[in-house]
């Protein structure tokens, strides 16, 4: 009933306006008011990654995970992956689009390792998060993590 009374009002409206002439575009009716599509609404930026873990794989790969707290209803969501040195410029290692990087490509170094990953979303970023990673080498010759600052470190389990 209240959308007749809209409509009753917008036409009462529209015709006390001067009428123009034949050449310019009719004034829309509400119906075409109503039927326009409505601009996109503003979502906020992705999250920032949180509650990170690191582990050495099998085969000499970095794994890090993280969770990340993203808005309601809204897909699409990558996340950028940075690199370097401690005190060095951070370099793109890769993307991914679920809360899990493999690094394959690691450094040979005892050097601290910062991490910087970043949720993306189309035009909108979040805030990036940083952790810091020291690998060692194990008794038997393979990677192992000394420590890492801002994460928590997955010990690899041993087969019976």
């Amino acid at each position: 009933m209240q959308d007749v009374r809209q409509w009753r009002t917008a036409r009462k409206r529209l015709a006390k306006l001067p009428q123009s002439s034949s050449r310019a575009r009719p004034r829309p009716t509400l119906e075409d008011i109503r039927a326009a599509p409505l601009p996109p609404s503003q979502t906020p930026p992705p999250g920032k990654p949180f509650e990170f873990r690191v582990e050495v794989l099998d085969f000499g790969a970095l794994r890090i995970n993280w969770k990340c707290d993203n808005p309601e209803g809204v897909a699409g969501t990558v996340y950028e992956v940075f690199r370097g040195a401690q005190g060095s410029p951070l370099q793109y290692v890769g993307i991914t689009g679920s809360r899990e990087f493999v690094d394959e490509t690691l450094p040979r170094s005892i050097l601290p390792m910062v991490y910087r990953i970043t949720a993306v979303r189309s035009t909108r970023r979040g805030d990036p998060a940083s952790l810091s990673v020291v690998l060692g080498v194990a008794g038997g010759g393979g990677l192992t993590i000394a420590s890492a600052e801002g994460a928590e470190i997955v010990k690899p389990t041993m087969a019976a």
